[in-house]
C-alpha cells in the first residue's frame, strides 16, 4: 500500500501539471520529483496563506480561534485538482478529524511540545524511519535557515545513494523538499496575509502588515514542529480516506491503485495546516503583547 502512495505521488504531479512530455525518465539526483514537491508545496502555501484569513476569527477578548477543518477541506479541494464527488467525499472524511484550534493555548503549547516518534509509523517503514529520526532531530533542534537548507540537501544526498527503493526514496525526499519551501517560505517573509489577518480580527483594522511584522518574532522550531506532525497526520488521514479511484498507469513507474491517492492531498494539507496555524501562534504571541 505505501508503494501504490509513493507512486500516486508522482502521478499526481503529472495530472496537475498544465503539459508533459510522454516520456518519463528517472535521473539519479531524482530533479524531477525534488522539482514536482517543491512546487505544489510553494502552491499550497500561498493558497493556505490567503485561506487563512477566511478562517479565523474572535470568540473572546484576547482568544482567537482558527477554523482548521474548513481550512483543511477548502485547501484539500485546491490541490486535489477538478471538482467530483469521490474528491469531495474524501475531503470531508480527511477535513472532519480536524476541528477550532485556539491560537492563543497553541502560542504555549508550541513552545513546550516535543516531537513523537509514534508518528514516523504513520506512513513510513523502519528502513525510512533510519534516515528520518536524525534528519527530523537536527532540523528541529536548529533556528538558521540556511542550516536547515543544507541539512536537507545532505540529507537527501545520502537518500539517493542508499539502497532504499525508488519509491520509498520519493516519499523520504517529499518531506525535505516541503520542509525546505517551508523555510523559503519564512525566509521570504510571504506571510503577511496572515499578520494582516490577525491584526484585523485582533484590533478591528487594516493597517498596513508592514508596521506590525517590524516588530513580530516566528520561532522556527516551534512552526517547523507542527507542520511535521501535520504532514504525518495528515498523510496518515489521506491515505485512509482516498480520492483518486480505479487504476492509474503513470509512465516509467507503474501503476497505483486509486485507494491510497488522498495521502498525498492529506499529508500537503496537514503540513501546511500545520504550519500556518503555528505561524499565527507565534505572531500572536509575539505582535499584540
Amino acid at each position: 500500500m505505501k508503494n501504490a502512495l509513493i507512486q500516486s505521488i508522482v502521478f499526481l504531479f503529472l495530472f496537475t501539471s498544465c503539459k508533459q512530455s510522454g516520456n518519463f525518465i528517472k535521473d539519479s539526483s531524482y530533479t524531477f520529483e525534488k522539482a514536482k514537491v517543491s512546487k505544489m508545496i510553494a502552491k499550497a502555501l500561498s493558497c493556505g496563506n490567503f485561506k487563512f484569513t477566511e478562517n479565523i476569527s474572535k470568540v473572546s477578548a484576547g482568544a482567537l480561534v482558527f477554523n482548521e477543518r474548513n481550512f483543511v477541506y477548502s485547501l484539500f479541494h485546491e490541490l486535489a485538482g477538478p471538482e467530483s464527488e469521490k474528491r469531495q467525499t474524501a475531503a470531508l472524511s480527511v477535513a472532519e478529524n480536524y476541528n477550532f484550534r485556539n491560537l492563543s493555548i497553541l502560542q504555549h503549547t508550541n513552545r513546550v511540545q516535543e516531537f513523537d516518534p509514534i508518528h514516523f509509523s504513520l506512513i513510513f517503514n523502519e528502513q525510512q524511519i533510519y534516515f528520518i529520526r536524525p534528519y527530523l532531530d537536527s532540523v528541529l533542534a536548529e533556528h538558521d535557515y540556511n542550516r536547515i537548507k543544507e541539512i536537507s540537501v545532505t540529507y537527501e544526498g545520502t537518500i539517493l545513494t542508499s539502497s532504499l527503493a525508488s519509491e520509498e526514496k520519493v516519499l523520504l525526499i517529499t518531506l525535505s523538499r516541503s520542509i525546505i519551501s517551508l523555510v523559503e517560505y519564512l525566509e521570504n517573509g510571504t506571510y503577511t496575509e496572515i499578520s494582516n489577518a490577525l491584526q484585523l480580527v485582533y484590533e478591528g483594522n487594516t493597517r498596513s502588515g508592514f508596521q506590525i511584522q517590524s516588530r513580530c518574532t516566528i520561532n522556527v522550531r516551534n512552526v517547523m514542529l507542527g507542520a511535521v506532525v501535520g504532514f504525518f497526520s495528515g498523510g496518515a488521514l489521506g491515505l485512509k480516506a482516498g480520492c483518486l479511484g480505479g487504476t492509474v498507469v503513470i509512465p516509467g513507474i507503474g501503476t497505483a491503485t486509486g485507494c491510497v491517492g488522498g495521502a498525498v492531498f492529506g499529508a500537503a494539507t496537514g503540513f501546511v495546516s500545520g504550519a500556518v496555524s503555528g505561524i499565527a501562534a507565534e505572531l500572536l504571541g509575539s505582535c499584540f503583547r
